[in-house]
């Protein structure tokens, strides 16, 4: 070890969870967590309910104020919804997406709907400033692409809506839905691996193989954080509902947004996350958020959208978000670069990775066209960088990639 080395900075259950859950559930969370009590049904009409959303919604953003008004917008239901109530109050929006493509001008088409200036956020190679990225964020994760559309924003308005919470609050996780009900688990181990098994692109089958000598990895300590979301009377579908509310929302999507607003100074804003509107949408009925027979969520959102004329073929579609092709990712790029980042790892020679299980994936057709194991390798690339700037302090922030 040299002298600059900070081996305080290497937590290895912080390690584990984030190549296994993509968070790390024992921080501060922004905001508070809630319980299977905040969870149970209460008794709401779909009629109702809409008056209470629209109610809620535009008066959680009346008293915005700022001449610069933008909206991180994918196209889809929760940032089509935020569009439409910014429209209420503001005649001048900007809206802000991320593309790969600069001839995709398919987000674009469903703002002009509403009449504002759109801007096509175009990130060729999105591992670029990963480095920045992450000295920013202060933790290992690759998947830290919405930075783009927050700096960019950060150059044309002073305050940025985005529709952050509007899964976990309204239901639009669909395919775990389906996957764990369809499963039909009798105990609380199998819930927890089942709802784990929905999350497959988040750890691999052979995930205690990827860790080396330096870890003791366990599955047993992975379901432990889990039991409390699922050892409750809640039915099946509200216990997923907490489960997503406390884990991605709480110690993923939101400390990564309030880091990007704090280091580019600029406010973020989701109307979703207001206390009073998660005290309601917590306890909305599940038939308002979510149809097993249809496969649709966000059917309280869904019927919103129409109701305001917006059109069906918006009102209608699937999940959408600011996402990257992975498989294409490391074809095109991201392969050269973790092979030339990792030739001589830090993280392989001091014992947190195991180089077997590299050279395997690498030498593996198979992985290599599974987004699953993509994915831990790109996780692996990111610690190799925050490893280099936060602990042997032989990368700066500003190298490109």
């Amino acid at each position: 070890m040299d002298d600059k080395q900070d081996m305080s900075q290497v937590n290895h259950e912080e390690i584990v969870n984030l190549l296994t859950l993509r968070y790390h559930p024992i921080a501060n969370t922004l905001l508070p967590r809630r319980n299977w009590k905040d969870f149970i049904e209460k008794d709401h009409s779909m009629n109702e309910a809409l008056v209470k959303l629209e109610n809620i919604l535009l008066k959680t953003i009346e008293n915005i104020q700022t001449k610069k008004l933008g909206v991180a917008f994918s196209g889809g239901l929760d940032s089509t919804t935020i569009l439409w109530l910014a429209k209420q109050y503001k005649a001048n929006i900007m809206t802000f997406s991320m593309v790969e493509d600069a001839e995709d001008k398919s987000i674009e088409t469903i703002s002009n709907k509403f009449d504002v200036e759109h801007h096509n956020i175009v990130v060729t190679n999105v591992l670029e400033r990963l480095p920045e990225q992450i000295y920013i964020l202060g933790k290992p994760r690759w998947n830290l692409y919405s930075y783009y559309v927050f700096d960019y924003a950060s150059k044309h308005c002073d305050v940025l809506f985005t529709g952050d919470g509007g899964d976990e609050i309204f239901g639009g996780y669909t395919f775990r839905y389906q996957r764990v009900l369809n499963e039909d688990p009798k105990n609380l181990l199998d819930k927890i691996k089942i709802y784990l098994n929905a999350h497959e692109r988040d750890w691999v089958p052979d995930q205690e193989l990827i860790f080396g000598s330096a870890i003791n990895f366990k599955w047993n300590t992975i379901y432990s954080k889990f039991n409390e979301y699922f050892d409750n009377p809640l039915p099946l579908i509200d216990q997923l509902f907490l489960a997503d509310f406390n884990g991605k929302l709480l110690y993923d999507w939101l400390p990564v947004y309030y880091k990007w607003s704090e280091a580019l100074n600029i406010t973020t804003y989701s109307p979703f996350l207001e206390k009073m509107l998660i005290d309601f949408a917590t306890h909305m009925p599940y038939k308002l958020k979510y149809d097993h027979t249809t496969k649709k969520g966000k059917l309280i959102l869904r019927k919103f959208l129409s109701m305001k004329n917006i059109p069906q073929n918006i009102t209608e579609q699937n999940k959408s978000g600011f996402v990257v092709d992975t498989v294409k990712l490391w074809k095109n790029y991201g392969r050269m670069v973790f092979e030339e980042l990792m030739d001589k790892s830090r993280i392989v020679t001091d014992g947190l990775i195991n180089k077997e299980w590299i050279d395997k994936t690498l030498h593996s057709e198979f992985r290599l066209n599974s987004p699953r194991y993509i994915n831990k390798l790109l996780g692996i690339l990111a610690l190799e960088i925050w490893y280099r700037i936060f602990v042997i302090n032989d990368m700066k922030r500003s190298e490109r990639l």
